[in-house]
């Protein structure tokens, strides 16, 4: 829906963001693959493929894969919130939603994506013995748990 991206794409303008958009999936992800986007926002009745294809698509390429990913939805059954956590969105909001929601939620997960990649570029700054001196403590303190399949653990 045109009007609906026209709409969220001034208000994240006006919140003072830098917006891209795409008339389409294909034209989406040639964007993103040219100027890496911080995050993407994808209202997934209008993508013109199956409804998490898009999902499927960005996460399937390495240089996109860690990209906080909002999926907008009328769809608000549980099984495909479920399906489309497993495929790798990092927030799924039903509509109607405020658009407080939505700027929460890009708030959250741009947030989210600066610690890990500051998480990820102070880790490698460590030596690969303390790396591995970390794991193996990690080992030798585990608790191995057996849950029997159809059975609850709590």
């Amino acid at each position: 829906n045109i009007l609906v991206k026209d709409n969220i794409s001034e208000i994240l303008l006006m919140s003072g963001y830098k917006v891209a958009t795409a008339e389409n999936v294909k034209i989406g992800f040639k964007k993103a693959l040219v100027d890496i986007p911080e995050l993407v926002i994808c209202d997934i009745e209008t993508a013109n493929v199956d409804s998490l294809g898009v999902l499927r698509i960005f996460k399937s390429n390495p240089e996109l894969s860690t990209i906080p990913f909002i999926l907008l939805t009328a769809k608000s059954e549980r099984n495909y919130f479920r399906e489309a956590m497993e495929y790798g969105a990092d927030d799924y909001i039903t509509k109607p939603f405020a658009i407080s929601e939505l700027l929460r939620a890009i708030d959250s997960q741009l947030k989210k994506a600066k610690l890990l990649k500051e998480g990820n570029s102070s880790s490698h700054k460590e030596s690969p013995k303390k790396q591995a001196k970390d794991i193996q403590s990690l080992i030798a303190n585990r608790k191995i748990h057996f849950v029997k399949k159809n059975n609850t653990y709590t």
